[in-house]
């Protein structure tokens, strides 16, 4: 006997809205699965003599812990999760730095960042770059190598790159239709972007990277020793002669000049379109020469007035405070400089007898002198501005020079005297007698 059959169930006819709704879901998935597999395909390997500035992509076997920025859009790869997390908390704060900084947000329209960690390998840098087409999109790359961590100097450095290399090709497809990645490269635009011009906004990047270079250049500026920006400028962005120049690119003087000119650029109102205006010039095809950069100065007519406000601005720096609460190496050299009394300077009488290069103490005999309040007035002022925002250390002892200066003044008895300049001494002695002349909380000069 046959088993009686179930209901039959009844065909869907292959015009009726459940078959369509199918069909447009299955038409909606196949281009997101298409892009999908495009950003992970495995790409070509690059070549090891590659020296262009926008160098073949390298190849990635295969794509361990993927992993997006929270809030700007790059893809992070690394082989452990605490390196991508290190990674990932890095990308969001540099990118958003930047952001602050030149008041251009990232465009990524047409474009991917990729972050990579590689292990280390012999005779790789740190930190490289790369960018080509991939599937009509413009794909940056930036290739950190380390194992547990990774070399930030060179990571912002190329971070940098990639990120002003986008700033140029924004206005090179805005500037006309029809043009694309190709003609871009082909046309040697990337060629044109100075390098003093992104590793100097990674400079930027750190407070104590700022005052280190503000320190660096404000002494080669003391001893004559500074190129004229006009100079810098006309040589391609490099402080000595083309024979010298691979040597001398990663000097730290070097260094220190490309991140005083992009921070001097950025301290210009409206910093945003200063920056904008020459990352248009170089789309256009034209370099950066000193001429292109009086445009982008408040009040600078000529090159000759650039480079006077190029010196005020480096001599500027001796008054800056980039990290509150603590003292620079420079800082401490200024301190013994003020502790010197130059008779000519300060407008001492030759006949008073006071030696041309001599010490506060040697004002104490001539406490009575008519010239002691202007002199006591000058010093006490320049003393009372070093100590700002240094290091309690640092303004006590400057505070005690200034006791001393205010007794001298008011004409006090000769052995309250001694016992302060006694004090004001002996905290400056202490002071120096620390690790490296100076305190734990002074930053020495080199420090990164």
């Amino acid at each position: 006997m046959v088993p009686p059959r179930g209901p039959r169930r009844r065909a869907v006819p292959r015009s009726s809205p459940l078959s369509r709704g199918h069909g447009r879901l299955a038409g909606a998935l196949l281009p997101v699965l298409a892009s999908a597999l495009a950003i992970f395909s495995p790409l070509p390997a690059a070549r090891a003599d590659d020296t262009s500035p926008v160098p073949a992509q390298v190849a990635f076997p295969e794509w361990p812990t993927l992993a997006r920025t929270a809030t700007r859009g790059a893809w992070v790869v690394a082989t452990n999760s605490l390196l991508k997390l290190r990674l990932l908390r890095w990308a969001d704060d540099r990118m958003d730095r930047i952001e602050r900084l030149t008041g251009i947000a990232r465009n990524s329209d047409g474009r991917t960042l990729r972050i990579v960690q590689r292990p280390p390998a012999p005779g790789a840098p740190a930190a490289s770059v790369s960018q080509r087409l991939e599937y009509g999109l413009v794909a940056q790359t930036l290739m950190v190598r380390g194992t547990d961590d990774f070399d930030r100097q060179a990571a912002d450095a190329g971070l940098c790159q990639l990120l002003v290399y986008g700033y140029v090709l924004d206005h090179w497809t805005k500037a006309a239709t029809g043009r694309d990645y190709a003609e871009w490269v082909a046309c040697g635009v990337p060629e044109r972007v100075p390098t003093w011009l992104w590793r100097g906004l990674a400079g930027c990047l750190d407070s104590s990277s700022r005052a280190d270079s503000s320190d660096q250049l404000l002494a080669a500026w003391r001893e004559g020793q500074l190129c004229p920006l006009v100079g810098f400028l006309r040589a391609g962005g490099r402080l000595v002669a083309a024979s010298d120049a691979d040597v001398a690119m990663e000097s730290p003087l070097q260094r220190a000049y490309e991140t005083m000119l992009v921070s001097w650029l950025l301290n210009q109102p409206a910093p945003d379109t200063r920056l904008d205006m020459l990352c248009a010039r170089l789309a256009a095809g034209e370099r950066i020469t000193p001429e292109a950069l009086v445009e982008n100065i408040q009040g600078s007519g000529s090159v000759v007035d650039l480079e006077e406000r190029w010196d005020a601005w480096i001599l500027a720096q001796g008054r800056m405070i980039y990290a509150p609460g603590e003292t620079r190496a420079l800082d401490v050299v200024r301190l013994r400089a003020e502790l010197i009394l130059d008779r000519n300077l300060l407008g001492i009488p030759e006949a008073s007898g006071f030696p041309a290069r001599g010490t506060m103490r040697d004002l104490l005999p001539a406490r009575d002198a008519p010239w002691i309040p202007t002199v006591v007035s000058i010093k006490s002022l320049r003393l009372h501005t070093l100590a700002l925002g240094k290091d309690e250390a640092f303004q006590d002892i400057c505070e005690a020079y200034c006791a001393y200066l205010a007794a001298l003044a008011e004409r006090k008895k000769e052995r309250r005297l001694e016992r302060l300049w006694t004090a004001a001494e002996e905290s400056w002695r202490t002071y120096q007698a620390a690790p490296g002349g100076q305190p734990a909380s002074a930053t020495p000069v080199g420090a990164e």
